[in-house]
């Protein structure tokens, strides 16, 4: 029992039912074997033995953690036991492994040898590797002496035992691991690939740095991750494999500059020239591609790279002159076609980009000098004649233009460009059955050409056509239901044909496709104005003027839109705005005028008319607004002379028909007014003013059933033209209906409840009609509108005489002599003071 010490800690965590850790379960299986070897000897001393084992040893817990000893074997004597008695039962222990024991029995045997054999296993079998490797060492017994130095690491004396019995293979493995310990990892490395064990070799290479990267150089090449393969060979110094594991990368991601260079400094001269080449083809074929998609800074990139990697390579020159062109930067196109011609002379395309460079730089005839310098290369080469006939064209040569036009067509008859371009350099001269022949016939080589409708559709227009332009029009929308311009012109033709809701439609639409579309805006605003949508009209007129602020058309139509809005000084600012813009823009001028006339400023609108015919002597409506300014001025004369100009410029000038007709009418010459009052409604019969104006021409001459029906007709066009019942109710006075007369005023009054002159006249009629009260209104009525009419306080002065209001009759007289002195009336001022003596002659009689 003395030899069992249990380890309290360790047996009260089992007992508790606790779960042991890993390192706790050697010292717990020792503890059983302990536990056992105590029972047993105790067993042995009592001599009692089982037979079998209690039931306590065969709980699973117990399974392989002790071993069965026969007790047969350990039966002893306990009579004078010998020497050769504890051998036996040593040898026993030994085998079984209790050393403790088997260590006791050689001591009580004298077996100094195998005590220290047990002695060795105890402390082996204690973790005591140091002390059991010394008896060993001592007992010569190499082996174990070399596996518990093993366990001790301490390998070059282990390799030492080893060596000793003649395991050369495990003396080999030994020095390694000495080496290792040393950090001798090449060495190390060296003695493993000795032994054939590789893996541990690569692992002691992996502590050498240079090795260790070489290593992971090798399996990043082998997963082909160039860029970390190469920093590992840089790390192990091998800058070649580095330099061509980069040439590989760069390779895969076509970066051909870098690889080239890479594989330079790899060694590799066959790699690095397949390689340029390789990357001149891949340059060039993605050169092309992206010129075809537009993508012209791509396509830049790419032949500057491979003008790098092959700089007497013409076509690269031409095609990056190609895109500078496209990307705007002309110079440097021609500058990089020029190289291409440098390095191959004869390459006609170059000539030919040079050439349109050039034209679109607007130096035409180093434009032209260069086609003609083609065509010497190939005379019959339809495209270039097609590039001539555009350049001339622009260099206001048309003739010759048409000429090259027909020699494209002539070598190649199904250039539908040289037919479109002819078309229009024939519709420019004049030639518009010529222009519809062209654009027909590329319609027949090809129906789907949108612009060909577009452009036809436009010449058919010039020859009033309107029909046959809509036609094209809409077929060229129903090919592209997007096309602006195709949209736009039909907008135009649908105002035209007086449809503005579809003329608005299509310019909304227009507008929506491009939402820069200047024109679009200003026509819209136009249409809009005709509807008499004119806030909406301003808001079209302002986008345009935002988008281009130096476009003079839509300042005069914002001009016109504001007048109509009575933004006067705005309107004149827009006008001389678009003056500033376009000095010759005469009808700006006129209408200038017009915004003048109405502010009162008659002198400066008569300059702007002037300016108006001076910049356009045929400009009929500029000489009609003249002659109406004269008209204000009273140069009846002068009127009638601008009205006749405008006539003979414009005969069918119904407004010129009109003015001309009040001229003669205010010169007396009143059958010749019914004449051109006439003339007038022969060419508009809607025209209100005419039968306004006629009927009073005829109430001169005394027709007052003509003059009735004139005005009745005015009032059938517009039964709000209140200037129609106020020339009826002049009719109806003269000829003595004064009732209806009053009728006529009433309703003139309706309408313009501050017209002056009908408060007037029809307080006259009332004084007429003895109803003196009334007419005192209505004159009062005309002086509350204006205080400074001194007929109108002459006439209620008559009213006042008639009620019996004298000193009221005085006062109205004297205000009216005031006015009428003050305004420069002497002889009304004289009649005034007249009758006011004579007033004051009868009052005191």
């Amino acid at each position: 029992v003395e030899f069992f010490q249990p380890t309290k800690k360790l047996w009260g965590k089992v007992i508790r039912g606790g779960l042991l850790k890993e390192k706790e379960k050697p010292a717990f299986k020792l503890e059983l074997n302990l536990l056992y070897v105590a029972i047993t000897r105790a067993s042995r001393i009592l001599n009692i033995w089982e037979s079998q084992l209690s039931s306590l040893w065969q709980e699973p817990e117990f399974q392989g953690l002790f071993q069965s000893i026969i007790p047969e074997l350990v039966r002893s004597d306990r009579v004078n036991p010998n020497s050769e008695t504890w051998r036996k039962q040593g040898e026993y222990y030994l085998k079984a492994g209790f050393y403790q024991q088997a260590k006791e029995c050689f001591t009580k045997s004298g077996d100094i040898i195998l005590e220290k054999q047990a002695q060795a296993k105890l402390l082996t079998q204690k973790q005591a590797y140091e002390e059991a490797a010394k008896i060993f060492f001592e007992l010569k017994e190499w082996q174990e002496t070399a596996l518990l130095l093993e366990k001790l690491k301490k390998w070059q004396s282990a390799a030492i035992c080893w060596g000793k019995i003649g395991e050369n293979q495990k003396q080999k493995i030994c020095e390694a691991y000495n080496l290792e310990v040393n950090l001798e990892w090449l060495a190390a490395a060296k003695k493993w690939e000795e032994l054939e064990n590789f893996a541990d070799a690569k692992r002691c290479k992996m502590n050498i740095p240079e090795k260790k990267a070489e290593y992971q150089a090798i399996e990043f090449e082998k997963k082909k991750q160039w860029l970390k393969a190469a920093y590992e060979y840089d790390l192990a110094k091998i800058p070649q494999k580095a330099a061509l594991c980069r040439a590989k990368e760069f390779e895969k991601k076509k970066q051909w500059e870098k690889a080239i260079t890479q594989y330079q400094k790899a060694g590799m001269k066959e790699k690095a020239k397949n390689c340029r080449v390789r990357g001149v083809n891949e340059l060039h074929k993605q050169g092309i591609i992206k010129l075809q998609k537009r993508d012209n800074t791509g396509a830049l990139e790419n032949y500057n790279r491979a003008i790098t990697l092959d700089p007497n390579n013409h076509q690269f020159y031409k095609n990056k002159g190609i895109a500078m062109a496209q990307l705007g930067n002309l110079k440097a196109a021609i500058a990089n076609f020029h190289k291409a011609l440098k390095i191959e002379p004869k390459d006609l395309q170059s000539y030919h980009n040079l050439g349109a460079t050039y034209a679109e730089l607007g130096k035409l005839n180093q434009a032209i000098n260069l086609f003609s310098q083609a065509l010497k290369l190939n005379p019959q080469d339809s495209q270039i004649y097609h590039n001539l006939g555009i350049v001339r064209f622009k260099a206001g040569d048309p003739q010759r233009a048409i000429a090259d036009y027909n020699q494209a067509i002539k070598f190649n008859p199904t250039k539908i460009e040289a037919y479109y371009n002819r078309g229009i350099a024939r519709r420019f001269l004049g030639d518009r059955q010529g222009a519809i022949d062209d654009f027909t016939t590329l319609l027949q080589l090809n129906p789907q050409v949108v612009d060909a409708y577009t452009q036809r559709g436009t010449v058919k227009f010039d020859m009033k056509d309107i029909k046959g332009a809509m036609a094209d029009f809409n077929e060229a929308i129903k090919l592209n239901p997007k096309h602006p311009e195709a949209i736009y012109n039909r907008a135009i033709v649908s105002r035209l044909m007086r449809d503005n809701n579809g003329s608005l439609k299509d310019f909304n639409q227009v507008i929506q496709i491009n939402p820069n579309y200047v024109d679009a805006y200003i026509k819209r605003g136009i249409v809009r104005f005709d509807l008499g949508e004119h806030r909406d009209a301003l808001e079209d007129l302002n986008r345009a003027v935002q988008l281009q602020p130096k476009n003079a058309e839509a300042f005069y139509h914002r001009g016109n839109t504001k007048r109509s809005l009575g933004n006067f000084p705005g309107a004149v600012a827009d006008f001389q705005t678009a003056i500033h813009l376009n000095s010759q823009y005469h009808q700006a001028y006129n209408d200038l005028g017009i915004v003048r006339l109405k502010m009162g400023d008659i002198k400066w609108a008569m300059k702007d008319f002037e300016a108006a015919i001076q910049i356009n002597p045929n400009y009929a409506e500029g000489h009609n607004n003249r002659g109406f300014t004269k008209f204000r001025l009273g140069d009846i004369e002068g009127a009638m002379k601008d009205f006749e100009i405008a006539l003979q410029i414009n005969p069918n000038y119904a407004e010129a028909h009109n003015n001309l007709g009040n001229a003669r009418f205010q010169a007396g010459d009143f059958q010749g007014a019914i004449d051109d009052f006439g003339e007038t409604l022969r060419i508009h019969p809607n025209y209100v003013p005419a039968y306004n104006n006629r009927g009073l021409a005829r109430l001169k001459l005394g027709d007052f059933s003509e003059a009735i029906a004139d005005c009745q007709a005015a009032l059938k066009i517009n039964p709000n033209y209140g200037l129609a019942y106020y020339n009826l109710g002049l009719i109806h006075c003269q000829m003595g209906d004064l009732h209806q007369a009053i009728v006529d005023y009433n309703q003139v009054l309706k309408l313009y409840p501050r017209k002056i002159d009908a408060y007037i006249n029809r307080g006259l009629i009332y004084m007429k009609l003895k109803d003196y009260a009334q007419a005192v209104k209505d004159q009062s009525s005309a002086l509350d509108i204006n205080p400074n009419l001194g007929h109108a306080y002459s006439f209620r002065s008559e009213g006042y005489m008639k009620l019996g209001n004298i000193q009221a009759a005085l006062d109205d007289l004297h205000k009216a002599a005031e006015i009428y002195q003050q305004q420069g009336k002497i002889q009304e001022y004289k009649k005034i003071v007249k009758t006011i003596d004579s007033m004051k002659y009868e009052h005191d009689q």
